[in-house]
């Protein structure tokens, strides 16, 4: 059939007919719809459902006992890294709280390759520490305060 055709065949249709053929088209068109929504969805609808989540779960993949074995080993150099800061610069808050970041940078990267995590995972698990009042080998939580800043002039 030409499209010629179907239209003349279109123009003399009764009203009625007319009707029942644009029902049809609608109903085959909102099948083809449903059809392709179907086939669009299936990789959604058809996914594993999640793994339930452990109720504690691991911060940063790694275990607590090996995060609080971590933390004793960076907290527990500390009082040796502000006695030799303060031999370095005495009466200077500022510049002996520098000089102990500092041991506790080195310190942290040493931690990091013998621990085989990232440096970035030792300063969050020292900040966990903290925050949780975890206690150093003195057991005494670590201070948490800063002094203020103060740079040194040579």
């Amino acid at each position: 059939m030409s499209l010629a055709s179907a239209r003349q065949l279109w123009a003399n249709a009764s009203p009625e007919k007319r009707w029942a053929a644009r029902t049809i088209l609608e109903g085959l068109g909102l099948v083809v719809a449903l059809v392709y929504a179907c086939i669009v969805t299936y990789p959604l609808r058809a996914a594993p459902a999640p793994a339930i989540l452990p109720t504690k779960p691991e911060r940063l993949g790694i275990p607590e006992p090996k995060r609080r074995a971590i933390f004793a080993e960076l907290a527990g150099d500390e009082p040796r890294a502000r006695k030799e800061s303060a031999e370095k610069f005495p009466g200077d808050a500022w510049s002996i709280e520098d000089e102990r970041a500092a041991h506790e940078r080195d310190r942290a990267r040493d931690l990091a390759s013998t621990r085989k995590v990232s440096v970035s995972d030792v300063y969050l698990i020292l900040d966990e520490g903290i925050r949780e009042h975890w206690l150093a080998p003195n057991q005494k939580p670590l201070d948490a305060t800063v002094v203020p800043l103060k740079p040194r002039f040579r």
